[in-house]
């Protein structure tokens, strides 16, 4: 598979941006680069193996501020679930397609085994980075974090879109 390829699911995802053509870009995506050994995170048994690297894949373009939001609601659902180490800031690429970015692809190194939870549920920190990357964390219960905090969010949503994890 190379950018041929990409360019052409592209094309057609653009013709028809159904699931069908979305999973064969998004699939073109994950392999351009030749080392990439990426296992899908829905793929049976994805989760039972440690990973050091985790790839999110967003099928549009995001503004520097989105991207933070997104790196800030994932790293909220993978502390509060998983109890591990924060997450760093990530390698961030926009591939284009006929001078139009396509997706935006951020890639973390993120250690699976720095969990401290004794049976840590990988599953239920994805589900929650989802919801939260969609909608914003949760909201605060208590002004504890200041005058008028009571209500809002740690950090704010970036909205619907199709996501995709990879993890290697």
């Amino acid at each position: 598979m190379g950018h041929k390829e990409f360019d052409q699911a592209v094309q057609e995802y653009k013709r028809d941006p159904g699931a069908v053509n979305l999973k064969r870009l998004l699939t073109y995506a994950v392999n351009l680069a030749p080392e990439t050994h990426w296992r899908n995170m829905r793929a049976k048994g994805a989760l039972e193996e440690p990973f050091t690297q985790l790839r999110a894949v967003c099928d549009r373009s995001l503004s520097t501020e989105e991207a933070e939001r997104f790196t800030g609601c994932l790293g909220y659902a993978l502390k509060a679930t998983l109890a591990g180490d924060e997450l760093g800031e990530p390698a961030v690429c926009c591939p284009t397609a006929g001078g139009q970015i396509v997706f935006t692809v951020l890639e973390f190194v993120w250690d699976s085994q720095s969990s401290t939870r004794g049976e840590p549920d990988y599953s239920l920190a994805f589900t929650k980075a989802r919801e939260y990357i969609f909608a914003g964390t949760p909201l605060r219960t208590t002004d504890r974090e200041g005058k008028g905090t009571k209500d809002t969010r740690l950090v704010e949503g970036i909205g619907l879109c199709n996501l995709s994890f990879f993890l290697r």
